[in-house]
């Protein structure tokens, strides 16, 4: 599959702290003038509390040949007849290819279902943690084909993900149509565009 993403800034909040995780959380996004024209609960949407743990070998070789190796534990929760559902775990690893030359970030993603087994095994490859990346992230899609994320990143503040996933033998099948569109229809055209991930802004920000 290939995905598709625009990251923008809500909040950047340096040394930011999340207190309290959990899908009430969504709250603190209501200050947020950009999303007034947004209703959340009746858009389906979940909760996810992700800690990323990003891996790589001496040589650095995922991170030097624009990569990503990621292990990945979520909490996940949705919101139905009105109430927040009981919580479930999900372990999922995840290949990402390099970044695809265009103006919205698309790159190949392989992610599978994970047991813990595997990441010993990935050790012994020589593929070891080298950074952790912990958010709560409330997702929705408030048009076919499309999600739109808000995320709350230990370390760095509040942002908003637009995310299209499609086929890799339909690469390029307006993604960006798509994405330019969703700025345009909920006006989020005035939000700064954050072209690094949260790994790299984080990394670059000295923090483990």
């Amino acid at each position: 599959m290939i995905e598709a993403e625009l990251k923008l800034i809500l909040k950047q909040v340096a040394d930011h702290t999340i207190k309290n995780p959990g899908p009430h959380g969504i709250e603190r996004f209501s200050s947020f003038k950009a999303l007034n024209k947004l209703e959340f609960f009746s858009k389906g949407i979940s909760y996810e509390w992700q800690v990323d743990d990003y891996l790589d070998n001496e040589a650095s070789a995922i991170n030097l040949n624009d990569q990503v190796l990621r292990r990945r534990a979520t909490t996940l929760q949705k919101y139905q007849n009105g109430k927040w559902s009981s919580p479930r775990h999900e372990l999922k690893i995840t290949f990402k290819g390099p970044g695809l030359s265009t103006t919205i970030r698309q790159r190949e993603e392989i992610e599978v279902d994970a047991e813990s087994d595997c990441f010993l095994i990935l050790s012994r490859l020589g593929y070891n943690k080298t950074m952790t990346v912990k958010k709560q992230r409330w997702a929705f899609q408030p048009f076919q084909d499309l999600t739109l994320c808000l995320d709350e990143v230990e370390g760095l503040g509040y942002f908003i993900e637009i995310e299209v996933v499609f086929d890799e033998k339909l690469k390029g099948v307006n993604a960006e149509e798509k994405v330019q569109e969703t700025l345009s229809r909920l006006e989020f055209s005035d939000l700064r565009v954050e072209p690094q991930s949260y790994a790299k802004l984080l990394a670059r920000s000295g923090r483990p």
